[in-house]
């Protein structure tokens, strides 16, 4: 629709007036006004005809859908849409604005002829279509049929619909005659004050049109003026109060306009300000120190940061801390001088403060300890909240340390390096940083390999060493091997390595850029010298670094896993599980019999062979041999007795026995004791008595 204007102001509070009153401002049909809570289109202001424009839930102006006749009837007096607006209607408007609800002189909905009129589908030029996206009611009805009535649907075009269906309702109202009215006002209202007095100035309307000026003090007439005054003081004010006033104009009808207001405040009295005496900036706070006014009434310092307040501080206190700041901020605070009496605050006290800088890191030295490596070392600043040291390479943080230092290692060699360190709080705020420039020296042509380590058993030797893994010019490790007679084994060598200036009589054993090797063929026993060189890109071997290793004589081989079962043929079959290599010598009857591999895990003895123990056990006996010929323990199969495996030897059955003899000898005792007992009893009474008799 089109919306000339949008009163707001002007109809609610003019209609807290009385019928006749008339208002301040021309409205012009189109325009909005705001009656009961609720935006209205004026259709007429010669006739007070506005129409419903708040929006519904769905965006449609439209008080609520419904049918325009539960019955189907599109008679409108005795419709249930009448009945509804009628008794309903007012009910849902809200009339706290000022509103007048006696302004309403009559409720129902727009004719099909006067939506013609106002449509901008088709003559008008108020009811714009694209205002609404579903159908509303007319009050209307359709000719031809009793259960039809017009409306307007989406488009704008004139429509019917049943009485039946449920559609938009606009509400209609015909409100007070004249009520659009004006009233000219006055104009350039200004003021002037003192502690006590307040004087307003305006200028008039035309005299003509005015027959007096009234001057309401907060909300209230004050006083009348003739229509020649343009000024009036107030006096016997209170200091430092706010007052509302509003000056109106009265035509010679006695109809008063709506007034322009305007809200003054009375001076103060003169109130001291505190005196600052020393502001201390650290990075995340500020401490204010001030000396207290000693004006009397003073009671407190309101603190003001950014126009917030923020806290108090009541007298004889004199001092404040800011905390959880942020550093290198500027802040603005405001502390005023608060009396009682008259409660009143001063102006106050405008401070402009800026938190310190993050501190960095002191004494700071920094230089390179090889081509690879940088040491940087610093004091930690004095200050409260320090947590750490950040290392900034190239932009990228790549170490912190709660030390005193850093020690860095794989840079590029023969190149500068920009680093930044910088300090980071408990609180989480960083410093700007100290930016750091180092210098690597060139990486030497060739490197040999360090810290090499060595472990031995009988049967192996591990190596292990540190390439020169930020060397670019760093290849490959080669690994020789020299085995060494004793006069050859010096005990130094063998603790500390030794370099060499060539590779004779080492024999080349494996090539690798890795930091491991382990020699799989050594002898036991056996005292070995290794040399490890390393082999730059451009094919340049160098030195190498040696180191001694002795292996561990080999340890005395056993039988393990060991077996005993006869196959179908009654001969002997034994088994083991280890040794596994090297070979197994076999006894029978305490002679050497054969020798099998280790490998075979089993040897087969003909029953024909076999000999027995004096139980009828097999008499056989197995004993390991290892690879380089170390004979191990000689071992028994499990024994039997009369040919049937026994859980136990001869040695626990002595044992046994002897441990049963102890466990029963106390009930034999016991024993001999009930059956000897009564006749030594008897016996001692006997020889008693006999006693008595001679005696």
């Amino acid at each position: 629709m089109i919306k000339k204007f949008s009163f707001i102001i002007v109809l609610s509070i003019g209609l807290l007036f009385t019928s006749g009153q008339t208002f301040a401002t021309d409205i012009q049909p189109g325009d909005t006004v705001h009656f009961g809570g609720v935006e209205w289109i004026v259709l007429d202001p010669e006739t007070g005809r506005v129409i419903w424009n708040d929006p519904d839930n769905n965006g449609n102006p439209f008080w609520k859908t419904r049918t325009f006749d539960d019955g189907n009837s599109n008679v409108w007096e005795t419709s249930d849409v009448r009945a509804d607006l009628n008794n309903n209607l007012i009910n849902d408007l809200d009339f706290s604005d000022g509103s007048n609800p006696d302004a309403i002189l009559n409720i129902d909905l727009i004719t099909e002829d006067e939506y013609i009129q106002y449509a901008t589908y088709y003559n008008g030029d108020i009811l714009d279509f694209n205002d609404w996206s579903t159908t509303w009611l007319t009050k209307t009805a359709s000719s031809g049929s009793s259960s039809w009535v017009r409306s307007v649907n989406s488009a704008g075009r004139m429509d019917v619909s049943g009485a039946r269906n449920s559609r938009g309702v606009r509400p209609a109202l015909n409100l007070e005659s004249g009520i659009f009215e004006s009233i000219p006002e006055i104009s350039n209202l200004t003021s002037d004050q003192t502690d006590t007095t307040i004087t307003l100035n305006w200028n008039n309307p035309d005299m003509y049109e005015v027959e007096k000026i009234n001057i309401y003090k907060n909300d209230n007439l004050f006083t009348s003026l003739t229509n020649e005054e343009e000024s009036y003081t107030f006096t016997g004010l209170d200091y430092s109060t706010s007052y509302d006033f509003k000056v109106t104009t009265v035509n010679n009808e006695g109809e008063e306009s709506v007034g322009e207001s305007i809200t003054v405040k009375t001076d103060y009295i003169h109130l001291e300000e505190i005196t600052i005496k020393g502001i201390e900036e650290f990075y995340n706070r500020i401490h204010l120190k001030w000396e207290n006014p000693t004006q009397e009434g003073f009671e407190k310092v309101k603190i003001y940061e950014e126009g917030i307040l923020i806290d108090e501080v009541y007298a004889p206190y004199n001092h404040y801390h800011f905390s959880d700041l942020k550093p290198e901020t500027n802040y603005t605070l405001l502390l005023t001088s608060f009396y009682d009496p008259p409660g009143e605050e001063s102006d106050g006290i405008e401070i402009h403060a800026k938190t310190a800088a993050v501190s960095e890191v002191e004494d700071l030295h920094v230089g390179a300890l090889n081509y690879h490596a940088i040491k940087l070392i610093f004091t930690i600043p004095e200050m409260d909240g320090y947590e750490k040291a950040n290392l900034y390479y190239e932009g990228i943080k790549v170490a912190e340390t709660d030390e005193y230092g850093f020690f860095i290692e794989g840079f590029e060699p023969g190149k500068e390096h920009e680093f930044v360190i910088k300090t980071k709080t408990t609180d989480g705020y960083e410093s700007q940083g100290i930016p750091i420039t180092v210098e690597t020296p060139e990486a030497p042509l060739i490197e040999d390999v360090s810290n090499v380590e060595v472990e031995t058993t009988h049967e192996r030797v591990d190596l292990s060493w540190a390439v020169p893994e930020y060397n670019p010019n760093f290849n490959f490790v080669r690994i020789y091997r020299k085995t060494l007679t004793e006069e050859q084994n010096p005990v130094s060598a063998f603790l500390f390595g030794k370099s060499v200036s060539a590779n004779e009589g080492y024999d080349p054993l494996f090539e690798t850029n890795g930091s491991y090797f382990n020699d799989l063929s050594v002898d036991p026993d056996s005292d070995y010298e290794y040399l490890l060189t390393t082999e730059n890109t451009e094919g340049q071997e160098s030195d190498g670094v040696t180191v001694l290793a002795s292996t561990d004589p080999e340890p005395t081989p056993t039988m393990g896993g060991i077996n005993e079962t006869t196959n179908e043929n009654g001969d002997y079959v034994f088994t083991w599980s280890s040794p596994t290599t090297g070979d197994v010598k076999v006894f029978v009857g305490g002679s050497e019999y054969t020798t099998v591999p280790a490998s075979d895990g089993q040897v087969t003895i003909p029953k024909d062979d076999m000999q027995y123990t004096m139980f009828n056990n097999p008499d056989v006996q197995l004993q390991p041999i290892s690879e380089s010929g170390t004979e191990g323990v000689i071992s028994k199969p499990s024994q039997t007795i009369g040919g049937i495996a026994m859980p136990f030897g001869v040695n626990d059955i002595v044992s046994g026995g002897m441990e049963l003899i102890g466990l029963v000898a106390g009930f034999i005792i016991l024993a001999f004791a009930l059956i000897f007992a009564p006749r030594l009893i008897n016996f001692i009474k006997k020889t008693l008595r006999t006693r008595r008799i001679k005696t």
